[in-house]
């Protein structure tokens, strides 16, 4: 799949300096008490989560990565979300590798990624962590976000394990207990997060025909945007054109 590139393409220049990030909302984890009856099973409403998976490289060469799950208590599954948790996972990054300079984004095609919101955001997100975003890809469909899908099936095993031992999880801090019990796992921080009360990002303009560009590449002066990754000179859109009150 041709998107797919841009992401083995980032893979292959990653550094101490530059690091990969993959997105997905999970699955809502649906309450389960240890003990329910069969009546309490049906009409339950689930719980919103979200991962995000940076790729960086060590100093010796190596591909390590780390993941970040942010458990929702009010917000909805959109861009109002997606925007405070990208500033929340890069000011964090910034503060525990201050070397990381840039980041490169891959993500699906979710209208909570793929929106004027979300990619115009990247200005702002970039000027008040300190990393700088540099690019993001939307992949094809049904692919790119296979790291996510992997860390979410290990996350929901680990929270059973804890149900099995005596537990219920039905409430968003039961779910963030349940994944930090018997140490967490490695590599995994979790955060219990009200997005509405992180971070106001701005009203973005419209970006016509956004559902047809999947590449964006950003600069000081603007973004270049595109159709698919590498294909043609793309569209270059001057931050001055895109402007508004944060």
């Amino acid at each position: 799949m041709h998107q797919d590139q841009a992401r083995l393409d980032v893979i292959d220049k990653l550094c101490e300096s530059k690091v990969l990030m993959t997105q997905d909302f999970a699955m809502k984890f649906l309450p389960m008490p240890f003990r329910e009856a069969q009546n309490d099973f049906f009409g339950k409403r689930g719980l919103s989560w979200h991962i995000t998976v940076v790729f960086g490289r060590s100093a010796a060469g190596q591909l390590e990565s780390q993941s970040f799950i942010h458990i929702l208590e009010k917000s909805l599954q959109d861009s109002q979300a997606v925007v405070p948790i990208m500033a929340h996972v890069l000011t964090f990054l910034k503060k525990q590798q201050p070397e990381i300079a840039e980041a490169y984004y891959h993500q699906d095609n979710a209208g909570c990624y793929h929106s004027a919101l979300t990619v115009l955001a990247c200005k702002v997100i970039s000027e008040r962590s300190g990393i700088i975003i540099k690019q993001m890809d939307f992949s094809d469909p049904q692919g790119g976000k296979g790291s996510a899908d992997r860390k979410s099936a290990q996350v929901k095993c680990h929270v059973k394990a804890f149900i099995n031992q005596g537990n219920s999880v039905t409430t968003e801090k039961e779910f963030e207990k349940a994944i930090l019990s018997r140490g967490g796992i490695k590599g995994v921080r979790v955060t219990l997060a009200d997005t509405t009360a992180i971070f106001n990002p701005f009203k973005a303009p419209k970006l016509t025909g956004i559902s047809q560009l999947n590449n964006f590449t950003f600069s000081e002066e603007g973004v270049v945007a595109r159709r698919a990754y590498e294909i043609g000179e793309g569209k270059f859109l001057p931050w001055s054109s895109l402007d508004s009150k944060s």
